[in-house]
């Protein structure tokens, strides 16, 4: 697709060039009417000018003029027509923006729906036998610290949050994020998560201690 910046260059140039041969035909109008006066300046000017000019060339300007006035009513139309696709992407940007605005609101909506209350996190810290923090994601086995960050960035901010995100959504979040992350398998991270936000502690320490421990760099 052309750059509609290079486009409106080349209408620029066009429009130059039509200027300056409207330019040369008012000169000859001008002369034509000195000649209707006699003038002997005028007609030694006039005779001078046609002098300079083969009838060839004369014919070519006459070409190049109306092959001008053609491109540049071209460019022009394409030029409205690349603005008008333009504004139109605009305002389907805009849309899809306040539809993600307003779905994310939804989706915030849906994941604190139903969310259990705060569990006992001295029990959590006496189990599992390290500091537990609420909605601390790190305890997730295979989510360290800048994984973590990238799901709160993503929205995905409490252990309810994770619990109710889609596998495929992480999996999509991990391979955006870069090959450094990619060796994750987030697979169960939504079952661990669900443990912790109710409290099930010694369930959780179970079935993370029966994990495989390499979970690639996090």
């Amino acid at each position: 697709m052309t750059d509609p910046d290079q486009l409106r260059v080349g209408q620029t140039d066009v429009e130059t060039s039509l200027a300056e041969t409207a330019r040369l035909r008012a000169q000859v109008a001008a002369y034509r009417a000195a000649l209707a006066t006699n003038s002997p300046a005028a007609a030694q000017e006039v005779s001078e000018l046609f002098l300079s000019q083969t009838p060839e060339a004369m014919a070519a300007r006459l070409r190049e003029e109306s092959l001008l006035s053609s491109e540049c009513d071209r460019l022009t139309r394409v030029v409205q027509d690349h603005e008008s696709t333009i504004g139109d992407l605009r305002v389907r940007i805009w849309n899809l923006g306040a539809n993600v605005v307003e779905l994310q609101g939804k989706l915030a909506e849906s994941r604190s729906a139903g969310a259990p209350p705060v569990p006992d996190l001295d029990e959590g810290t006496t189990v599992l036998g390290e500091k537990v923090r609420f909605n601390d994601l790190t305890i997730v086995k295979g989510i360290g610290p800048r994984i973590a960050d990238m799901l709160d960035n993503a929205g995905i901010k409490t252990w309810w949050d994770l619990r109710n995100s889609d596998v495929a959504v992480l999996n999509v979040l991990l391979q955006q994020a870069g090959p450094r992350f990619r060796v994750h398998d987030p697979g169960t991270w939504s079952h661990q998560a669900g443990l912790l936000a109710r409290g099930e502690w010694q369930q959780f320490k179970t079935f993370t201690d029966g994990l495989d421990g390499h979970h690639g760099p996090s």
